[in-house]
């Protein structure tokens, strides 16, 4: 449909509501073409760290990607999960890490493990650990 005039112009209601949803959907849609923006859900500091390492060394990286209802941490290669700990997460939890672990398991991802910790000591003892497995 042809519009004759900006959308911001318009009377409030339905109309204008839906024009200003269709030009962020868009301007997020470009930003997103242009590696502007990164559209992975990233629960702390340390999960983006290691999922840019990762990447740097030719790995794709999704993060808080839906499974079993549960959102994985960092999924590698669609292969095996990385979970991280010992870092306070933006969004709490409700179920423990073990439960999250073994339903992970059973959806036949292998769970490798993280720490804040083993992170701050040695990155690269800590990549080539997960990586080889």
């Amino acid at each position: 449909n042809f519009v004759s005039r900006d959308p911001k112009d318009i009377q409030e209601g339905l109309f204008r509501d839906y024009m200003s949803y269709i030009e962020e959907y868009n301007n997020k849609k470009t930003a997103l073409e242009n590696c502007e923006i990164d559209e992975n859900i990233y629960k702390n500091k340390l999960e983006r760290d290691i999922a840019s390492k990762l990447r740097e060394l030719g790995h794709t990286v999704k993060a808080g990607v839906d499974i079993a209802g549960l959102s994985a941490d960092l999924l590698v290669d669609d292969k095996f999960i990385i979970e991280v700990d010992g870092v306070e997460d933006n969004v709490p939890q409700r179920i423990s890490n073990m439960k999250k672990q073994s339903i992970l398991e059973r959806c036949g991802f292998k769970v490798n493990r993280i720490t804040f910790r083993e992170w701050q000591y040695s990155q690269s003892a800590c990549l080539d650990r997960v990586l080889t497995l």
